[in-house]
């Protein structure tokens, strides 16, 4: 018999996972692209105590690492089974902490809420117990530390002075929803808000988990590519010359210049870029082979 249900994420795929709180079994159910939804129940580690009756349960980030743990709002009257916190160990398993963090607490519990309620960044508990048998309502100040976490203030101009139902969006300086460089340091907002590298990283994981194979293979299977990475003082050079001189030298590829100047081919590239924190500029060249990378950015040097 359910009691109570949550959504979340907990896994971080972008799907919503359900975690429901039944009467003596809970149940956490994985999402996945294909429709389908996986009982994890136990290789996640969050069956909790048997015998027990959670008429509220919640996903929230206990400590502002970024990944959703919850909370159980057991009736300990049935059972005497207390409350209970499952910390999210960010590799699809969780761990109760329910007494080191002072939330193992028995107040005959019969719903549950969380709030920052005292604006210092972190999601505090309001667990409320039954009031017909000996039940009380509890208030847990969350006091973790570190993490991150973003507090905005909202004031409406007429009408209602809390904003209720306001929405707040996100836009990069430029506006756009996709950032990076043009010698290809691509930053996917939905993903990660820094650099390339934790993307790529984590994409090459994903790659390896679902093909069951090793780097290296995965690597083997690829076209391969060699990357030379130069630079040009630009002291008493003008750099709209040299990227006129490449405009010249390259007629025949296609040309980008979103930042500096990319001409590419269908299997080698040479950007040009200065920088923005040196007098230098940078040139990046990819091709079939090392040779062929340095070719190209020979081709610019000799015109200089």
């Amino acid at each position: 018999m359910g009691m109570g249900v949550a959504f979340g994420g907990y896994n971080r795929d972008g799907w919503q996972d359900v975690y429901t709180s039944n009467l003596y079994e809970n149940s956490l159910l994985q999402n996945s692209p294909q429709g389908y939804f996986y009982d994890v129940t136990d290789s996640a580690g969050v069956s909790d105590i048997p015998g027990s009756m959670a008429w509220g349960t919640f996903f929230f980030d206990a400590d502002n690492n970024g990944w959703l743990d919850f909370f159980n709002n057991n009736q300990s009257g049935f059972g005497n089974v207390p409350n209970s916190l499952f910390h999210n160990l960010s590799d699809g398993t969780f761990e109760d902490l329910s007494e080191s963090s002072g939330l193992q607490s028995y107040n005959n519990g019969i719903g549950c809420a969380y709030g920052d309620l005292d604006n210092d960044g972190d999601l505090d508990i309001i667990a409320a117990g039954h009031s017909y048998s000996d039940g009380s309502t509890l208030l847990y100040r969350n006091d973790s530390q570190g993490g991150n976490w973003v507090q905005f203030s909202l004031r409406s101009e007429e009408g209602d002075p809390f904003s209720i139902g306001a929405k707040v969006t996100l836009y990069s300086q430029s506006g756009s929803n996709l950032g990076g460089e043009g010698n290809g340091g691509v930053i996917l907002k939905e993903a990660h808000l820094g650099r390339d590298s934790l993307v790529a990283a984590t994409m090459i994981l994903h790659r390896m988990a679902i093909s069951n194979e090793p780097i290296s293979a995965i690597n083997d299977g690829l076209p391969q590519f060699s990357i030379v990475k130069d630079r040009v003082e630009l002291d008493g050079i003008n750099k709209e010359a040299v990227f006129n001189k490449a405009r010249s030298i390259f007629s025949h590829a296609n040309v980008n210049e979103m930042d500096g100047v990319k001409f590419t081919w269908s299997d080698r590239w040479i950007h040009l870029r200065s920088s923005n924190t040196e007098p230098i500029m940078r040139i990046y060249a990819e091709g079939p082979t090392k040779a062929d990378a340095q070719e190209l950015v020979d081709q610019i040097r000799s015109s200089l």
